[in-house]
This record gives structure tokens, C-alpha cells and sequence, in this order.
């Protein structure tokens, strides 16, 4: 037979095996469940007709709900969770409980305020009778939870194939995305659901297709460590070096989460080593930077080479005071570090916190007294040595810079100012540094050219800093 009268003939029986597995949901009887069973009242709070309603249906007793229904009790009503009846129901599997709570106008897209919806909740349980009768009675198969997840997703999240199928069957948007822009193909390829990555893949779903990020189906699979996915992308026509958003590929995936096996498969598959994932950083500086030593033997041994330029991958917020006798000043820092070079730029600025008495000589050497206050600017570059370790992650640094500022002052009550100036701030100081905190003493010479103001000048820093390169695919693992 050709080819093409095989793949017509394929999907021809395709259809009719799912037919054949979802025609046929078991037969239920409301007449009958309802003359049957037995009213049981016994649990019934007076006057609290709503919450007897939620019991009698966790119960499944038909003929409660019949009666508390008729008596005006909201089908809807929800709990202190938001959680409706029918939820109740679909909790335990009760299908024929179900059935009737629908019959009488419960409303399957309620979603509670925590958790899953009734759908949702379904395919969680992969419940594949209920989740069909749901659908058939009017549930939308598209609905979101709060992470904007449909049922599909969630049921390709689980690895449950049936349930899958059964919602491609009735036509489950395979390229809907979340609220990170992942779709149902990316959560199985990140899984290595192989039978579930066929499926939504004949159901439409797109090879390139991106999420909030710019991350390609590709990049979910070398993140969840699937390299049998990769492959198979691969031959399906993805280009290896694809890059996100950031100008990342996905060998910077396989670096970031130091999996040596997934960098060997992209590079061997033709990944490029040595082009400039940002300013100052190649694939082997992020090597460096995540001290995996197996990854960065491997990426020499194939060519690959360092930034010569700095990498700026550390961003410094500080509160910054200087102080000596007669001044004090409070501001704040913004900084970035360079962990390659041990280098630094920073930049901030302060305010004098109480006007200082200054006296200012005329032409006539008459000395006039003023009340001074100060607020400067300031841009420095620095240089940290690092003196010794302790604990885990932490350091004692030396530091030295040299910057410039900018400072402008006013006299109190006075018409007259003694200008703006820029200046040129030279200084040294120790360092702490922890995994987050960053505490600086140190000391500048700050010519002000005022007889009573010492240009020594004390200073110390508290705050944080934060690496701009840690967890990079974190999302992808969420």
C-alpha cells in the first residue's frame, strides 16, 4: 500500500478506536437511584439548608438532595474553600450523584478559591467516566486554574495517556499555554512522556512553539534531563542551537543544572561552545561560575575559551553612611560585581543628616559662619582582593577604588552657597561577605576645602547582593 493511503488509512482507525473506548459510558439511571434509595435526614442541621445540601451530596443520598433542592437550597453553594456540591460528589467518584446534581443545574465551571475545579479535580484523579460525562454535559474543556493549567495539562503533568487522548478526543486546545506560556507539549517533554509527546504531537502541537521566556519545547527536554526527547526533537528538525529570549541555547540549560551527559549529547549534536552568551560570558565562564569542574574539563577539551571582558553577575543594594568628627552622611548604593575579575562599579548617593558649622574667609579676612548642608553623588570602580574563607560560602575581602563625585551644598538662611563641586574620592576598606549579605568598613579622602571637615572620611555598608545568573530555568522545573 503507499504511504499516504497507509497514514489516511491510520487515522481512520484511529477514529474509530476512539470511538470505540469513549462511546460507551456505563448507563445511569436517576429514576431508579432515586425510588431506591433511602432518605437519611439524621445528619441534618435545622435552618441550615446549604450545608445539608454539601453532606447529602458527600453522602450521595439522592433523595436528600431532591429534598433540600425543592426546599430552595442553591445547588451552587459554595463552602468556606469554595468548594460546591457537585465538588463533593467528584471527590469521592460518585458518578450517578454527579449525574443528578447536573440534572438539577449545578454548574461544573464553579472553581473553589483553593485547588481544582470539577474537571480539573477529575483528571487529577484520572476518573476517565467521570471526566467524559462532564464533558459531555457542557464542562468546558479549556478551563484554567489559577496558574492558567487546563485539564490537559494537568493530565500530561501526571503521565495519565488514556486521559489525554480522551481530551484530544473532544478537542482540547493542544497549544493553549499557562500563565508562564507552557504549553501541554512542553510539561511532556520535560517529563519524557514519550507515548503522551506522539499523541499531542498529532494533535497539533508545534515544535517550536515558545513560552514567557522564549524556552522552546527543546529547552524543557535537555531541563528535565530527558535525552531520548532531545534526540527525538532533534531528528524532528529543532535546531540545536536554537536561543531564548536571554540568548540562551539550550547547552546553557544543560550547563546551568550541571548535567554533563546532556552537555556532551548537545555538543556532540553540533551545540557551539564558544559564542558570548552575554557581555563577558561564555558557555565555559558559566562553568566556572557553577565550579563544575567534569563540565569544564570537557568544554576546554573541545575548544572552548573565557570571556576576556568582565561579567558584571552580581547586583549590590546597600545602605551606605560615612562619618568622621564634625560630618554625617546616609544614603544608599546600587552596585554591580564581577565574580571573574573581583571587580566592581558602584554608584549612590547621600545626604548630610544635620547642617554643619562651617566659617567662610572674605577678601578682607573677615570670617563669615554659616550652617552647611551637603548631598552628593557618587561613581566608583573597585578592586577586591579576597583574604580567606570561612563557614560555607562565605569571604573576608580587601578592597581599593577610586571614584568620583559630585557634590552640591547650601547655606542655611543664607543667599550665598559655597558651590557645587566634583572631586575625585580615593579609598580602602574590608569586606564580609555571606550568601546574600555583603558588609563593608571602610575609608575616603573627600576634599571638601573646608577648614572644619576632615577629607578622612569612615563609611559602612549593609545590604545584599544577588547573583542575575542563579536558577536561570527554574520556571521549567516548576
Amino acid at each position: 500500500m503507499h504511504l499516504s493511503g497507509k497514514i489516511i488509512l491510520l487515522v481512520f482507525l484511529g477514529s474509530f478506536i476512539h470511538l470505540g473506548i469513549y462511546a460507551q459510558l456505563p448507563e445511569i439511571n436517576l429514576e431508579e437511584a432515586l425510588d431506591t434509595a433511602e432518605l437519611d435526614t439524621s445528619y441534618f442541621i435545622p435552618h441550615e439548608e446549604e450545608y445539608n445540601l454539601m453532606i447529602a451530596a458527600d453522602e450521595g443520598n439522592l433523595p436528600a438532595i431532591k429534598l433540600l433542592v425543592e426546599r430552595g437550597a442553591d445547588i451552587n453553594i459554595k463552602s468556606f474553600e469554595g468548594a460546591t456540591p457537585l465538588l463533593f460528589a467528584i471527590e469521592n467518584g460518585d458518578l450517578v450523584t454527579t449525574a443528578y446534581l447536573l440534572e438539577l443545574g449545578a454548574d461544573p465551571d464553579i472553581k473553589p478559591y483553593e485547588g481544582y475545579g470539577a474537571l480539573i479535580s477529575t483528571v487529577r484523579y484520572d476518573d476517565i467516566n467521570m471526566a467524559e460525562y462532564l464533558i459531555r454535559q457542557g464542562a468546558n474543556i479549556n478551563i484554567t486554574d489559577k496558574e492558567g493549567r487546563t485539564p490537559l495539562m494537568h493530565a500530561v503533568g501526571l503521565g495519565y495517556l488514556m486521559m489525554t487522548d480522551l481530551l484530544i478526543y473532544y478537542d482540547a486546545n493542544v497549544l493553549e499555554k499557562d500563565s508562564e506560556g507552557k504549553t501541554a507539549f512542553m510539561i511532556a517533554t520535560y517529563m519524557g512522556y514519550k507515548d503522551i509527546f506522539k499523541l499531542l504531537l498529532n494533535a497539533g502541537a508545534i515544535l517550536e512553539n515558545r513560552d514567557n521566556d522564549g524556552n522552546t519545547p527543546l529547552f524543557y527536554a535537555v531541563a528535565g534531563n530527558q535525552p531520548e526527547m532531545v534526540n527525538f526533537l532533534l531528528e524532528l528538525g529543532t535546531n540545536v542551537n536554537e536561543k531564548n529570549y536571554k540568548d540562551y541555547t539550550p547547552l546553557i540549560v544543560a550547563i546551568d543544572t550541571e548535567n554533563i551527559e546532556m552537555v556532551k549529547l548537545l555538543v556532540e549534536q553540533g551545540a557551539i561552545i564558544n559564542y558570548n552568551i552575554s557581555v563577558g560570558q561564555k558557555p565555559l565562564d558559566l562553568a566556572i561560575l557553577k565550579e563544575n569542574d567534569d563540565i569544564i574539563n570537557y568544554l576546554k577539551e573541545k575548544g572552548g575559551h573565557k570571556s576576556r571582558l568582565p561579567l558584571f553577575d552580581q547586583v549590590i543594594i546597600q545602605s551606605a553612611s560615612s562619618f568622621n568628627l564634625a560630618n554625617s552622611f546616609t544614603g544608599f548604593q546600587l552596585g554591580l560585581a564581577d565574580s571573574k575579575k573581583d571587580l566592581g562599579i558602584h554608584a549612590g548617593g547621600q545626604f548630610r543628616l544635620s547642617p554643619v558649622r562651617v566659617q567662610k574667609n572674605t577678601r578682607d579676612n573677615i570670617y563669615y559662619q554659616y550652617w552647611e548642608n551637603r548631598t552628593l553623588l557618587y561613581l566608583e570602580a573597585v578592586k577586591y582582593l579576597r583574604i580567606g574563607y570561612f563557614g560555607l560560602n562565605n569571604s573576608f575581602n580587601a578592597y581599593a577604588g577610586v571614584g568620583g563625585q559630585y557634590t552640591t551644598a547650601k547655606y542655611k538662611g543664607a543667599i550665598s552657597d559655597p558651590g557645587n563641586k566634583l572631586l575625585v574620592t580615593p579609598s580602602l576598606g574590608l569586606q564580609v561577605e555571606g550568601s546574600t549579605v555583603l558588609f563593608d568598613i571602610g575609608a575616603s579622602y573627600i576634599d571638601y576645602k573646608v577648614d572644619e571637615i576632615s577629607p578622612l572620611v569612615f563609611s559602612f555598608k549593609l545590604g545584599i547582593y544577588f547573583s542575575r545568573y542563579n536558577n536561570l530555568f527554574k520556571k521549567m522545573q516548576d
